[in-house]
């Protein structure tokens, strides 16, 4: 869908370009490429800034038909991306990231439905659910496992188990003051919500692969980021929260900790909070502490069957580590129950087992903990003691 013409001075004023592609970049590498060269038969324009990079990917963008601008970094995500939004003609902008790729059945849904969109009156901002990978099999909230029948699935497969999904704006019409915010985590929700666009839900999918490799420089940078942004917003219970989420990443678990207080502080009923801390304070040894934490989750108003199952398999670990053996039957049972796909729940059951020394029961908890989590060989690891 590029277009590498130029217009003649009398001819008349071309159409602006359907569909524009627009990145931020440092160093994208062979993903970038791979998502230039899938993208170019469905967009019309591709802007990229570059923040930095110091690879011949760019390079390869711009002999692709790509327009690379520089831009200065600010330790601010949501100005890198204003900068290229400013430089996008196309009446629709599609963001996204270089560790991100779309499938070619998303891709044409894509192209034909912003098509269809151009009579509109008043067209809508659209969201697609983000695929988070991550590598082995997780067990954070909203961790779900990769289906083999999904009609998203890139042609190579899928590069991890599972993934967290989230949906986001990613595709809007140019023109209506849209702009993204925030140092990190950057979005356009808010500016979409002001200009009084309508927002849509489509069923496609950008898969982001930025977690399938260990990057401790990145990570940093993030936990940067996130406290400048906690500083600026210390009313914001997000802003706390990611703040944890970034010093989780990073191994800082008395930051996540101190993040998630005031977190919570400021919403002390968002469940997935209290989780995490549950699950860092069962991670610290500070295991009486973590078993009231989640305890007061098992009990919330509005609890999900998977948060349930989620508090019961911490409390059953955290049982486990006090020597509280009669208690982890109970706990097990009502997480098995409410998540009777979650092979991690059978690896905890086997290490039960074996602390009461059942080597059958143990075997057994084992082969349907492989089975469930699709490897060949698993084996139990000590849990925490007590401090």
């Amino acid at each position: 869908m590029l277009n590498h013409t130029t217009a003649t001075h009398n001819a008349p004023p071309e159409e602006p370009p359907l569909l524009c592609l627009a990145m931020i970049v440092e160093n994208g590498g062979k993903l970038l490429t791979e998502l230039l060269e899938e993208a170019r038969p469905w967009v019309d324009q591709i802007i990229i800034g570059d923040c930095g990079s110091q690879e011949g990917s760019l390079q390869a963008a711009i002999s692709g038909g790509a327009r690379v601008i520089p831009v200065v970094w600010e330790d601010d995500f949501s100005l890198a991306r204003n900068t290229v939004l400013e430089q996008c003609t196309a009446r629709w902008i599609l963001t996204l990231g270089a560790d991100e790729k779309i499938s070619l059945t998303d891709w044409k849904q894509l192209r034909a439905w912003t098509e269809g969109q151009s009579s509109q009156q008043a067209p809508p901002a659209a969201r697609l659910e983000c695929r988070k990978y991550l590598p082995g099999h997780y067990t954070q909230p909203g961790w779900r496992p990769v289906s083999k029948q999904d009609t998203h699935n890139l042609p190579g497969g899928a590069p991890a188990a599972g993934f967290i999904p989230r949906r986001k704006i990613r595709l809007f019409p140019n023109g209506k003051g849209i702009h993204f915010s925030d140092c990190i985590h950057e979005k356009v929700d808010a500016s979409v919500f002001s200009s009084g666009l309508a927002v849509v839900n489509l069923p496609l999918t950008v898969h982001h692969f930025g977690k399938m490799q260990n990057n401790p420089l990145r990570d940093k940078q993030h936990l940067k980021l996130a406290r400048i942004r906690a500083s600026r917003h210390p009313h914001s219970p997000t802003a706390w929260s990611d703040l944890a989420d970034c010093a989780t990443t990073c191994g800082l678990y008395p930051d996540a900790l101190a993040a998630l207080d005031r977190a919570l502080v400021l919403e002390p009923g968002n469940i997935n909070r209290r989780l995490l801390a549950g699950f860092l304070l069962k991670e610290s040894g500070f295991l009486q502490q973590a078993n009231l934490q989640l305890n007061a989750v098992a009990g919330s108003a509005g609890i999900s069957d998977d948060q349930l199952a989620r508090a019961c398999h911490l409390r059953a670990e955290v049982a486990l580590s006090l020597g509280h053996s009669d208690r982890v039957s109970h706990l097990l049972g009502v997480a098995i129950r409410l998540q009777p796909g979650n092979g991690h729940l059978y690896k905890t059951l086997a290490l039960w087992h074996q602390k009461e020394k059942r080597a059958d029961a143990e075997r057994s908890a084992l082969v349907k903990a492989a089975s469930l989590l699709g490897e060949k060989d698993i084996s139990v690891q000590p849990v925490l003691s007590s401090r």
